[in-house]
């Protein structure tokens, strides 16, 4: 555990991350919602207040310095149209990231499991988040780098 402190060794960084406590004793991980080239994303309950989560678990490889730059992104963020950061855990060699629950899933997830088209109307809904999400990003400087249908998530 102490090597993996030191992989994060920002001082502010390691004050977002959990070392002590192993977060399966805080959280019950539910359905996997997702699976990407980093990760997984699973639905998961907080086991005291009952509030769902979604906890991304990264494999800590050896490339901390982006899992660093992606816990220190989501900490600055303060928008609703960016997914909310709530903490984060490092069990044995995994990263958990707790992040906002967006109940509705993806766009992609959407399309491709309601087989639908969207209307213009509901298109022009998600464009205006969306580019909404990004003038917040770009005011703060930061870029996302990876727009697609399967990172829009929705809440309603």
């Amino acid at each position: 555990m102490e090597s993996l402190k030191n992989q994060f060794a920002s001082a502010q960084l390691n004050s977002l991350i959990n070392f002590e406590q192993d977060p399966e004793q805080e959280f019950e991980l539910q359905e996997q919602l997702g699976q990407g080239n980093y990760g997984s994303v699973f639905k998961a309950k907080h086991r005291h207040t009952q509030q769902t989560f979604a906890i991304k678990l990264l494999p800590i490889a050896h490339d901390t310095e982006s899992l660093r730059k992606e816990i220190a992104i989501l900490k600055s963020c303060d928008s609703p149209y960016i997914v909310r950061f709530y903490g984060a855990y490092i069990k044995e060699s995994d990263l958990w990231l707790v992040i906002e629950f967006c109940n509705s899933g993806s766009v992609q997830d959407i399309i491709k499991m309601a087989n639908i088209t969207l209307s213009e109307t509901q298109i022009a809904a998600i464009c205006y988040a969306v580019l909404k999400g990004l003038e917040y990003l770009h005011d703060q400087n930061k870029i996302h780098r990876d727009i697609k249908a399967g990172n829009i998530l929705l809440d309603q």
